[in-house]
């Protein structure tokens, strides 16, 4: 089984309650997998539990590989930043059709997309939070976006919304 941790890491307090539950959560044999810019923060943040699991680190990954693990990932993590408005991010690991786990919780906004893409967004709080995340995303396993509905939110169809809005405004 492998736990795909995406991008940004962000605030310690975050990453050490992501740490926290993913170390709660763990049997042993696991493979826990960072994707990103900050492997050794991550490899250090994982010593509680690194003698149990597999820790890799490859660095920044081509969307083909990305896929390619998320495809083989029973779930999706990723520290949010309270500060980014925007949720490419986000869309970009629900299109992944795995269930994906958000510390700190994610906004309405967001759960809004996940709902609305028949996603599975689990916003976790607490260490026992991510636990029973994880253990929620293993039991119920992939998930089926609508991708007609994905559609909606590319670069491009949000443009024409943003576009529609400055044009009724002007």
């Amino acid at each position: 089984r492998r736990l795909l941790v995406v991008g940004g890491l962000y605030a310690a307090a975050h990453l050490a309650v992501l740490m926290a539950g993913i170390e709660q959560w763990v049997e042993g044999g696991e493979t826990v997998t960072y994707v990103g810019s900050e492997g050794a923060r991550f490899k250090d943040a994982a010593r509680p539990f690194a003698d149990r699991v597999k820790v890799e680190t490859p660095g920044y990954v081509g969307l083909d590989r990305l896929r390619a693990l998320a495809a083989d990932s029973a779930a999706l993590l990723y520290v949010r930043n309270p500060d980014a408005l925007y949720q490419h991010k986000l869309i970009e690991l629900l299109s992944l059709d795995r269930p994906v786990i958000s510390v700190p919780g994610e906004s309405p906004e967001a759960h809004g997309i996940a709902d609305a893409l028949g996603a599975r967004l689990i916003s976790c709080a607490e260490a026992s939070d991510v636990a029973a995340g994880l253990t929620k995303a293993m039991a119920s396993g992939p998930v089926a976006v609508n991708r007609s509905r994905l559609v909606e939110y590319t670069w491009e169809s949000q443009a024409m919304r943003l576009l529609a809005v400055l044009e009724r405004g002007a």
